[in-house]
């Protein structure tokens, strides 16, 4: 469920009371012993409450917390430039609370964008989901341009069968097949939709051939499809943020933070 800050979740849902009724619902799940996760959109409000929301629902017991920054889509798109975080101030944030998780004792299950996952069961076990580790000479004609879209399925509010739930409030929402005009396999099954789970690396680089000239491209696989579509809904396009992490702050960094977390905190 998503849970946006403790104490600013009704803000960003636009309805009175709606935090109270997440929370009663991860009590429900915890009661009834369901593994609950929960996402948290970040933003220029609540920046401050990472720490005590991931605390919170830690003792209501979520198992996984999941934070990331807005996609500029929809509605959101109207108060972006006023509350939206930058790359870099939310790398900050991330920053400053990946050594808190763990002087907290790794309180849940972290997932911070791109820069930082980690499982509380195995807290030296990190990852930097931005590096994707693609082999060297690897044939880029047999390698998905997204491979998280090739392992889940998403129903959008309006009934719209997707690969990942960002495709549902953008330009090319309406070409995705309609749960409510078609069997799930029918859906599934579906020309365009087959169309966005096949799209390869290959077609990725002959659309952004610069790219191939690029020193992180095994790493960053030209990033999220979704976070670089235009308004003419072109997915071949590099996310900008992805590029931006390798160009100005690097994994190094990031491991620099999270090894000297683990010596203080678990050695």
């Amino acid at each position: 469920m998503s849970f946006d800050g403790l104490g600013h979740h009704d803000w960003l849902r636009g309805v009175k009371g709606s935090e109270r009724q997440a929370i009663d619902g991860f009590k429900l799940l915890q009661q009834r012993k369901f593994r609950a996760t929960a996402s948290m959109c970040l933003h220029k409000l609540n920046r401050d409450s990472l720490r005590p929301t991931a605390n919170f629902l830690a003792k209501l017991g979520v198992a996984v917390l999941m934070v990331s920054t807005p996609q500029e889509l929809g509605i959101w798109k109207r108060y972006s430039q006023e509350y939206a975080l930058t790359f870099d101030e939310a790398w900050e944030i991330y920053r400053e609370y990946i050594p808190q998780w763990y002087a907290d004792g790794s309180p849940l299950d972290i997932h911070l964008e791109g820069f930082f996952t980690c499982r509380r069961e195995n807290p030296r076990n990190y990852e930097i989901s931005f590096m994707q580790k693609i082999s060297a000479g690897a044939d880029w004609s047999k390698i998905a341009a997204c491979g998280s879209i090739q392992h889940s399925i998403f129903i959008g509010p309006e009934g719209r069968v997707v690969p990942c739930m960002g495709f549902s409030d953008t330009v090319i929402a309406d070409k995705f097949p309609a749960i409510f005009e078609q069997t799930l396999p029918e859906a599934l099954e579906d020309k365009f939709y087959r169309g966005v789970l096949e799209i390869k690396m290959a077609d990725y680089l002959k659309s952004q051939p610069q790219c191939a000239e690029c020193p992180h491209l095994n790493s960053c696989g030209g990033g999220c499809l979704l976070d670089g579509i235009t308004d003419a809904g072109d997915l071949l396009v590099p996310e900008e943020r992805v590029c931006h992490f390798y160009k100005n702050i690097g994994a190094a960094v990031v491991k620099e933070i999270a090894d000297a977390s683990i010596a203080k905190y678990l050695n």
